[in-house]
Parts: structure tokens; C-alpha cells; sequence
């Protein structure tokens, strides 16, 4: 069932200073994870990649197959039934079928090492392995889309700067325009502020046109309809949490990359399990009757197949299969080594990333903020040129910016972090400390 549209009223409400508004939009969406006077949130976007990104779809065919395999897996030799028919259309005595012997039988092998449970096994491993691989797909994709997610937040929030940097030029054109019809500013003044405006409108314009790249860029991840028009709900100023005091080998299980080599590691096991049953010879077995016509006597027959000389036939795929799982174990210990080394590192940069954002916006912008008010006071009464209230007013954007760029790039550090330890998914919710 195709969901009907749903008309949404999004307000982006978290500013960095006095000199940044909201943001109101009202936009349509096709989708069952929004619903009226909400914005797309980070767990409904990874929820809509995980249900609509074609990915995804080779996992139901992937658990279709082997659960069939897994029938199959579980049969038993088949019995087979043999009709024999002797001694009949010869010559002399044996002529016609006065002289025939029928025999009916039942045959088939007798499965010996334990084949049929090593079967089975090494198919609930593939099962196994088949859910991590998917559950490993689900975190990458996850990630990938709270990475792009966080890019969309950090330009809504640019556009919010550059639309309110916007505003305060053409109310400032304004004064000056007064100014110079009064003969009480010279005309360059005016020329300069026309000068700003148009360079501000020009800056809104690339930073709109970047954010709806950004926004089709996201929405790609589960339609290719191109939607541009909505925006996300973020607060990107409150930040995540960095590990604190953690136990690097627990945390190392949990890596999904770790897990899933662990995982097959079993599968190998059982594989070799199942290379060590197949060297076990089965013994062919037989039961049935013979008919005797020239006496028309009836005799039971049992046989018994029995192969020799094979109990070594098997030594070199076992030694290969052996082989092949010590290999498997050495790529989880560097696997378990190269995690061990980026979660430290990682940590370490959202630490320092955290701190950044903390002293650039507890002390940095306030200070710069005051600082503009100031020189737009200053400039009110004539005391400061344009060109200094424009150089202020410039110095305090790149610094909005700036901690901006900070803060996202926490957050995105923190959804590495997550994809490394297998936490991050739709219910994803990080920790935050302000």
C-alpha cells in the first residue's frame, strides 16, 4: 500500500547566537516514517534506509536458500529398490524362463562419522554467518546515513547564519541609504554596504543550492525521487559522549567485524568437521529376495559393502580445512588489534573535538558576539566605518562556523565509533554530556 502524502510544518529551533532565527518550512514527503508537525529525525531516515535500500534485499533470498539447503541437509540416504531378473532367453536349458531366478532387494548406504549432524551444522553456521553479515550491513548502512544526516544538520544551520547575516546587511542598506540622501555618509559607503549585500545573497544562494545536494543525497539512501525539500531535527550542539573508563577486550567482541570472524571461524570449524566425516567410509547394505523358477523356491539375500584402504583418502582436505581456520584466526587477532587501535584514537579526537566545541562556543562567540554589538553600536553613532562593523560582523560568522564544523565532526566521530561497536540503528540515541 503506497502511503498518501503527509504535509509537514518543520521548525529547526536551535540557534547558535542571538544572530541566528529559525528556520520554518512546510514541505511533502511520501513516506509512513513521518507524520504531521514533525521533521525527519535520525531514526526514521536510518529506519527508511533499512527498509527501502535495495541492499537490504538480498537477505530474505540469502535465508530462503539455506533454509532449503538446511532440508536438504537433513535427509537420509535414500533407499533405493533393484528388480534383478537371471538365466532367461539363453539357449538349451537356460531358453525362455523355466531356469530364471528374480531377485527383489532393497539397498542403500549406511552413513558412518557422523555426516548427516555435520550437515547440519555447517548450515546453521552459514545461518549464523548469514545474519551477522546482514547485521554488519545494517550498521554500515546506519552510519553512512547518520554521517550524511549530520552534513544536512551543520548546512541548515550555515543557511540559518547566512540568512540572518543577510537580513542585518539590507537593514544596515537601509540606514545607509538614509544616511547618504541626507549628505551625512558619502556615496562609497553605500556602494560598499550594496557591495556586502550582494556578496551575502550570493554566498545564501551556494550554501541553499549545497544543502539541497545534501538533501537528495540523503533521501538516496532509500528513494531516488530526489527530495530536497524538508529539513532534519538535530541539535548539534549537544554533544556525545566520549567512552569514559572502558574495557577495551569486552568491547572487541562486540566489534561487528570481530564478531563475524569469530562467527566464521565456527563455520570453518564445522566445515572441517564435516571433511573429517566424509573420511569416514559408508557401508553399502543390502536386503531382499530370490525367486528360483525351475524349483520355485524363494531364499533371503543380505549383503554388506564394505570399502577398504580409505580411512587415509581424506587427510589432505582435512589438513587443508585445519589450515584455512588457523588463517581465519589470525585475520580476527589483527582484526581485534586494528579496532583496539582506532577506538583510542577515535575516542581520543572526540574528546578533543568536544573540548573545541565547548571553548569556541562558551567563550569564543560570546565574546565575539559582544564584541559586534559593540561596533554596531559604535557604528550607529557614527564612530566605526562600515568596513569595520563588516569585518566584525565576518570575523563572528566564520567563528559560528567554525564551531559548527566542530560540532559536527563530533558527531560524526561518534558515529564511527558506534559503527565500530556494532551500536549504532534505528533506536540509535547517543549519550550526551551538555
Amino acid at each position: 500500500m503506497i502511503p498518501k502524502p503527509l504535509r509537514l510544518s518543520v521548525m529547526l529551533g536551535h540557534s547558535l547566537s542571538r544572530c541566528v532565527v529559525a528556520v520554518a518550512m512546510t514541505l511533502t514527503l511520501a513516506s509512513p516514517a513521518f507524520s504531521q508537525d514533525k521533521a525527519l529525525a535520525l531514526s526514521d531516515a536510518i529506519r527508511l534506509a533499512i527498509d527501502l535500500n535495495p541492499s537490504m534485499r538480498e537477505y530474505p533470498l540469502r535465508y530462503d536458500s539455506l533454509r532449503a539447503q538446511q532440508q536438504t541437509a537433513a535427509l537420509r540416504p535414500a533407499i533405493n529398490l533393484g528388480v534383478e531378473l537371471e538365466n532367461v532367453a539363453g539357449s538349451g536349458s537356460f531358453s525362455g524362463t523355466d531356469a530364471a531366478e528374480s531377485t527383489l532387494s532393497l539397498f542403500s548406504v549406511l552413513e558412518r562419522g557422523g555426516k548427516r549432524a555435520a550437515r547440519r551444522e555447517i548450515v546453521a553456521q552459514q545461518m549464523s554467518h548469514a545474519e551477522l553479515q546482514r547485521q554488519q550491513a545494517v550498521i554500515n548502512l546506519a552510519a553512512d546515513v547518520a554521517q550524511q544526516f549530520i552534513q544536512v544538520a551543520a548546512t541548515q544551520e550555515k543557511l540559518a547564519i547566512k540568512q540572518a547575516a543577510l537580513a542585518l546587511q539590507q537593514r544596515i542598506q537601509k540606514d545607509v541609504s538614509k544616511r547618504v540622501e541626507a549628505g551625512a555618509a558619502p556615496d562609497a559607503e553605500l556602494l560598499r554596504i550594496k557591495a556586502a549585500v550582494a556578496e551575502h545573497e550570493a554566498e545564501l544562494a551556494a550554501v541553499s543550492a549545497e544543502l539541497a545536494i545534501q538533501r537528495r543525497t540523503l533521501t538516496a539512501f532509500w528513494s531516488l525521487k530526489g527530495d530536497n525539500d524538508f529539513h532534519v531535527s538535530a541539535k548539534l550542539l549537544q554533544l556525545p559522549t566520549a567512552l569514559g573508563s572502558i574495557n577495551i577486550d569486552e568491547l572487541a567482541e562486540g566489534n561487528p567485524q570481530v564478531a563475524l570472524l569469530t562467527q566464521q571461524i565456527a563455520l570453518q570449524t564445522a566445515i572441517t568437521e564435516g571433511v573429517r566425516a566424509e573420511g569416514a567410509s559408508d557401508w553399502g547394505w543390502r536386503v531382499g529376495a530370490r525367486h528360483f523358477a525351475d524349483t520355485d523356491d524363494t531364499a533371503f539375500l543380505l549383503g554388506l559393502e564394505i570399502p577398504l584402504f580409505s580411512t587415509r583418502r581424506n587427510q589432505g582436505g582435512e589438513a587443508q580445512s585445519q589450515l584455512e581456520g588457523q588463517r581465519i584466526q589470525q585475520q580476527r587477532d589483527i582484526a581485534v588489534w586494528t579496532f583496539k587501535q582506532r577506538l583510542q584514537a577515535l575516542n581520543a579526537r572526540l574528546e578533543a573535538s568536544n573540548a573545541e566545541v565547548r571553548s569556541l562556543r562558551d567563550t569564543a562567540v560570546p565574546l565575539r558576539q559582544q564584541a559586534f554589538e559593540e561596533t554596531q553600536r559604535a557604528y550607529n553613532r557614527g564612530r566605526y566605518s562600515f568596513a569595520e562593523l563588516a569585518a566584525e560582523q565576518r570575523g563572528l560568522i566564520l567563528l559560528q562556523q567554525r564551531v559548527l564544523d566542530a560540532a559536527a565532526r563530533s558527531h560524526q566521530i561518534n558515529f564511527e565509533l558506534e559503527r565500530l561497536l556494532g551500536q549504532i540503528g534505528p533506536d540509535t540515541a547517543p549519550h550526551r554530556d551538555d
